[in-house]
């Protein structure tokens, strides 16, 4: 059925209204969105759950979708669709029972369209675990989840952690259990935390959209081989102890061995050796990353092609 993103008219049935719209913007094509019969009712009388930006993130993505299937002549995976901003959602829950609300918006989010069936359940299995965590071992007052564009952010306001003592930690418990699945799984995945004004912030961003993530990320720095470069680097990390995860990106994209060299000393010289560093690469040989796993075990290669 055919329906409205903002009501057509004012009226006591109205839902979205666009006072802001002209008559001809909400009589436009543009203004509308084919939906099932199902949930054509359902955005008919819940005007909050299902919001106008909602609904224009939805039928870009459709829209997208059938584009990239005409061009293509056969059925999509989640590579094709990797590249394409999420349908913006964002819940806060208070209670520790929270798995119909999260499961409700990755599923609303499109994560399964864009990122893959089961990206999105292993995202949707990690996000219950930290929200659990957070209001019963953090003692939060509130989980917050929010998706958009190529992000996947969870935030709470209860007690500091880390991933790395997540990842140590020998407990077989859900929240590391979920985050060691993901991690193996889901190598195109990114997982960092912060803490940010008095709160815990994890992000999840995919690689394909790597360098949007890391423009806005307070934790990221540039650096090159010469030793001035890389002390610079470490002394960016000293200011930064909210940062759980640090990102180290080579200004051209790759490293040498002489620059791995270099890295290493310093990250032992500055007593690095417990944070979490991650490395974004281009493609490199499988000797400069057996190197870097040898010498820097805790630092993660992310890598990313362009």
């Amino acid at each position: 059925m055919a329906c409205h993103i903002y009501a057509a008219a004012d009226g006591p049935a109205a839902r979205r209204t666009g006072r802001s719209k002209s008559i001809d913007e909400l009589r436009s094509i543009e203004n509308g969105i084919w939906m099932c019969y199902r949930h054509g009712k359902l955005i008919d009388t819940d005007e909050c759950s299902y919001t106008p930006q909602l609904l224009s993130d939805w039928r870009r993505l459709a829209e997208h979708r059938a584009r990239l299937r005409h061009e293509l002549g056969r059925e999509l995976s989640s590579d094709d669709m990797s590249g394409e901003a999420l349908a913006k959602v964002a819940i806060a829950i208070y209670v520790p029972e929270l798995t119909r609300e999260i499961t409700e918006a990755i599923q609303v989010s499109d994560l399964s369209g864009v990122w893959g069936a089961q990206t999105a359940l292993a995202v949707r299995d990690f996000v219950i675990e930290i929200g659990r965590n957070a209001m019963t071992h953090g003692r939060a007052n509130s989980f917050q989840l929010t998706i958009a564009a190529h992000t996947v952010v969870l935030s709470d306001d209860g007690a500091p952690f880390s991933l790395e003592n997540l990842l140590a930690s020998g407990s077989p418990r859900g929240g590391t259990t979920s985050l060691k699945q993901m991690q193996k799984r889901l190598p195109n995945l990114v997982v960092s935390y912060a803490r940010q004004e008095a709160r815990n912030v994890i992000t999840i961003a995919s690689t394909s959209a790597i360098d949007e993530m890391l423009s806005t990320n307070p934790c990221t720095t540039d650096f090159f081989g010469a030793m001035s470069s890389v002390r610079a680097a470490m002394e960016f990390i000293e200011t930064r102890p909210e940062c759980g995860t640090i990102f180290l990106r080579p200004r051209w994209g790759s490293l040498s061995y002489s620059d791995l060299g270099s890295l290493a000393w310093a990250i032992d010289a500055y007593g690095f050796r417990q944070r979490d560093i991650a490395l974004i690469l281009e493609p490199h040989s499988e000797g400069i990353l057996e190197v870097i796993a040898e010498t820097m075990p805790n630092v993660r290669v992310i890598k990313i092609r362009h």
